[in-house]
């Protein structure tokens, strides 16, 4: 079986960026990768904002040190074969074109685009994938019910690939090296997006060797994609599930 592994990142407010990213691999790779981690980052529990903030667990660390950990780090993901994705969307243009969806169904637009990126990558090698989220106590319950909505999708034409989905779960970062990972990418996601919008000229120095082995992929949810997607809901909504499932083709291209 396959393994996806996923974390989301945003602004403070959620004003600007909210993204989910994460990455996919078979299970060997997984294991090679988790020893791989463990050998640089040891007992650190890895999170991309605090330690280029140098803050909580890497408080004190001078940038130079901290910045030659996420080096190692993305070394460890470049040297398995995992292939990583995160889908990203423009707040307020969101907000613009569906005035009156919560801000919470950014969550399960995104998680829906990552889910369907690991079932299009398990159909194409005939084996079923599971899905691992970081801990998400405000979005589990539902989340669970559109990932099962996903998989009973599968005998609806364009939604094939949903047969390849497993099990879906929710774990901490602490536990789970791989969401480790898959915070890098998503806040990765987040940040190439929010400076785009900022035209702030930041210096985003790690993206160009996350992205050395050519094996991560997005999806951006800007004005025309979403105006795209409300063309395409449903004009009723299944009782407790976001209608983005509605969605005939979600893949990344």
């Amino acid at each position: 079986m396959f393994k996806a592994f996923y974390d989301d990142s945003s602004d403070g407010k959620k004003e600007r960026v909210f993204s989910i990213g994460g990455y996919f691999g078979e299970t060997e790779q997984w294991g090679r990768f988790d020893s791989l981690w463990n050998q640089e980052a040891g007992e650190t529990v890895f999170h991309m904002t605090d330690c280029l903030a140098g803050k909580d667990e890497f408080a004190g660390q001078s940038e130079a040190k901290r910045h030659d950990l996420i080096r190692r780090l993305i070394g460890v993901i470049n040297e398995v074969e995992i292939f990583g994705f995160h889908s990203a969307i423009q707040i307020s243009d969101f907000k613009e074109i569906f005035p009156q969806d919560k801000s919470d169904a950014l969550y399960f637009l995104c998680f829906q685009e990552c889910v369907n990126q690991a079932a299009t990558w398990a159909s194409e090698l005939s084996e079923e994938v599971a899905c691992l989220f970081d801990q998400e106590k405000q979005f589990g319950f539902r989340a669970r019910r559109l990932f099962n909505h996903l998989k009973n999708l599968k005998k609806h034409s364009g939604w094939e690939v949903m047969r390849w989905l497993g099990t879906l779960d929710f774990e901490s970062r602490k536990k789970f090296r791989p969401l480790q990972a898959a915070d890098l990418v998503a806040y990765t996601g987040y940040r190439v997006l929010n400076e785009a919008l900022l035209s702030s000229g930041a210096d985003l120095w790690w993206v160009t060797q996350l992205n050395a082995k050519r094996r991560l992929f997005g999806k951006l949810w800007d004005r025309r994609e979403l105006e795209l997607l409300r063309e395409e809901l449903i004009e009723s909504k299944s009782s407790g599930v976001i209608p983005y499932v509605i969605r005939k083709k979600g893949e990344a291209k």
